[in-house]
């Protein structure tokens, strides 16, 4: 017998495990889908507009009660209440003998409150209460002719599990079945009927038992059960519990051997029909009816979920349509309408990052620009020179088309080298002109590389302020020597 409870105790433990990490599981949510960012951007399109209603419709659907597999308990009923009648016996199906060979079938009561932490699993406690009796004691008990025992209560906790479920027609269940073990408390009060018309109790018996009323004890249980669904809210269980009594004393009698332990421990079972009660907001579905499987598949049928979808298409074609018209530029001056800050530009004209002519003497433009021959000690100066703002590195927009054009080229031509130079004007002391120019050049060669270009097509120089193409007396002349060059 210990050997039994000892099994049953580590099963028990088992189940609470499990149904903890289940809990876990089931308190993670489920992300709803946000208002999109688009809606505030500088470029207004029907897209826009439709995708900004979209989410409103979408948003809406979201909050409604339709359960989602994984957007955690909160969306379920999922605690119950019961109140079960049934029979005492002080036996058990599995076997075993006891103090009387007869047991009677007596009656029994309680309540149980129930707590799903899951699909699966979940908490219980039932308080329990009633009589079990019985006749024909065993060969060393002789004056005894029969036994009573009044059950006064018997308070337990259990590990439930679901282990599988009946569907007719719909997708919800409509009868599952379950097991339960746990332990418990219980205080019991036996009475003992002698042939010569005596009896004795240990209803308030003072004394050896140190209680005036019950006596106490552990028991720890098991049992099966099927729950048939009437409606969401309401239930009948039907079920039977083996209870395992730490003492032989439940029926009165209390044998032992020479070495002081008792012969065996006494059990009884409960064979049971509960009415179980669903608590909570009728706006949740009941988490017993739920079928996790099923809940999947209407997910996935779900047309919110096809809302959902659809609205992302439809964001992609935004982003793509607001890209496209980011990028117009119809002068052709390398910088898009929508920076351009003066539009229609003539074609050829050398622009800043802003779209703006770049302001030069006529000699400058003669030189440096149009025909951009002006030679220095080992380099020419070409097309594919790129400006800079002052004390900055950092590429305009408008030399991304002819930067392409470079990456293009050299990709096609893996044999071909080129050297990236960088300039600057003369503000700022010598060292930090040089770390600038430095800087300058090695921005258009990752500019190159991550279009494409394999890095050691590229050499990149430096030469500060060293190698002015203009005078760096007027501003005109200091942006031009504010540059980059491939060549």
């Amino acid at each position: 017998m210990m050997k039994i409870k000892l099994l049953l105790t580590v099963c028990f433990c088992c189940v609470l495990t499990i149904s903890y990490a289940q809990s876990n599981k089931y308190k993670s949510n489920q992300p709803v889908l946000n208002e999109t960012e688009l809606a505030s951007a500088p470029v207004k399109t029907d897209s826009l507009k439709k995708t900004h209603n979209a989410n409103k419709s979408v948003k809406k659907a979201t909050t409604a009660t339709n359960p989602k597999m994984f957007a955690g308990l909160r969306q379920f009923r999922s605690w119950s209440i019961g109140i079960n009648a049934g029979v005492l016996t002080g036996s058990v199906v599995t076997g075993g003998e006891n103090d009387f060979r007869k047991v009677a079938i007596d009656a029994g009561y309680g309540v149980s409150v129930r707590k799903q932490l899951g699909h699966i699993f979940g908490l219980q406690l039932d308080v329990l209460s009633g009589h079990m009796s019985g006749s024909v004691p065993r060969e060393y008990d002789e004056a005894i002719t029969s036994y009573r025992t009044e059950l006064g209560y018997s308070t337990t906790i259990s590990a439930v599990a679901n282990i599988g479920s009946i569907s007719y027609i719909k997708r919800k269940q409509s009868m599952s079945f379950f097991v339960l073990g746990g332990e418990g408390f219980l205080g019991f009060a036996p009475t003992v009927y002698y042939k010569d018309g005596t009896s004795f109790s240990t209803k308030y018996l003072a004394g050896a038992f140190k209680n005036k009323v019950y006596i106490h004890e552990f028991t720890t249980f098991v049992g099966v059960g099927v729950k048939f669904r009437i409606t969401d809210r309401f239930a009948i269980n039907t079920g039977y519990t083996e209870n395992f009594i730490d003492d032989d004393f439940l029926d009165g009698i209390h044998n032992t051997q020479t070495n002081g332990r008792d012969y065996q421990k006494d059990k009884f079972s409960y064979g049971y029909a509960s009415l179980e009660f669903s608590i909570g907001k009728s706006s949740k579905p009941n988490i017993d009816w739920i079928n996790p499987v099923s809940l999947m598949y209407n997910e996935l049928e779900d047309h919110t979920l096809r809302d959902e979808f659809e609205l992302l298409q439809l964001r992609l074609n935004t982003i793509e349509s607001t890209i496209a018209e980011l990028k117009k530029d119809v002068d052709e001056d390398g910088v898009p309408d929508y920076f351009d800050k003066c539009p229609n530009t003539p074609k050829g004209t050398v622009v800043d990052g802003a779209g703006c002519p770049v302001k030069t003497d006529s000699t400058l433009k003669e030189t440096t620009i149009r025909q951009n021959t002006i030679k220095h000690t080992d380099e020419v100066l070409c097309n594919n020179t790129v400006l800079f703002n002052y004390n900055s590195a950092e590429i305009m927009p408008a030399y991304f088309k002819m930067l392409d054009a470079v990456a293009e080229d050299l990709k096609a031509n893996q044999d071909k080298n080129m050297v990236v130079s960088g300039y600057s004007s003369s503000e700022g002391t010598s060292s930090h002109n040089m770390h600038l120019s430095l800087e300058r050049a090695q921005a258009v060669k990752a500019y190159l590389v991550k279009a494409g270009v394999d890095e050691k097509q590229l050499t990149v120089k430096s030469y500060g302020e060293t190698k002015a193409i203009a005078n760096n007396a007027s501003e005109e002349g200091r942006m031009l020597n504010r540059r980059a060059q491939i060549y």
